[in-house]
């Protein structure tokens, strides 16, 4: 018989949000990482070359359905941009990006997809957060590290 190796892989992380207002920091989080089943099909597929488009879209909403892993999408989706992506010793993926707003607007959840809104990408995790009430020139900043251990 073949031995045990535990070569189990897992995905978690952590999602950091940031809401800064006239160069002041007014709210900080950091939320424990929700994978959804879509995203772990996808990064399966990643892995075989099934699937080619990394998960590097960070996409904020209004929504405030709770997160579940069922869940493929924003329910109200607000905006996006591509992230800043890195690697990080210890098998990190880090994505990153500042929003700048132009208006008001009640940020509550953010999404980590594979492509741009419009063209209905698979997401690999979302979160939900107290509302953040950004004005005319305020930033979000968001990061998600995910570990692959």
């Amino acid at each position: 018989t073949l031995p045990d190796l535990h070569g189990t892989l897992h995905l978690r992380g952590e999602f950091d949000l940031i809401h800064i207002r006239d160069g002041q920091v007014i709210s900080q989080e950091t939320i424990p990482n929700l994978i959804l089943n879509v995203g772990r099909e996808y990064a399966a597929k990643l892995l075989n070359g099934m699937h080619t488009n990394p998960f590097k879209y960070i996409q904020l909403g209004t929504g405030t359905n709770a997160p579940a892993v069922t869940d493929t999408h924003l329910y109200t989706y607000y905006t996006e941009a591509e992230a800043s992506a890195s690697y990080a010793e210890g098998y990190l993926a880090v994505l990153s990006h500042t929003f700048t707003f132009s208006g008001s607007a009640s940020i509550q959840e953010a999404g980590l997809c594979d492509g741009t809104h419009a063209s209905s990408p698979k997401m690999l995790s979302r979160q939900v957060f107290s509302p953040r009430n950004v004005i005319a020139d305020d930033h979000l900043q968001t990061t998600w590290r995910i570990t692959a251990g």
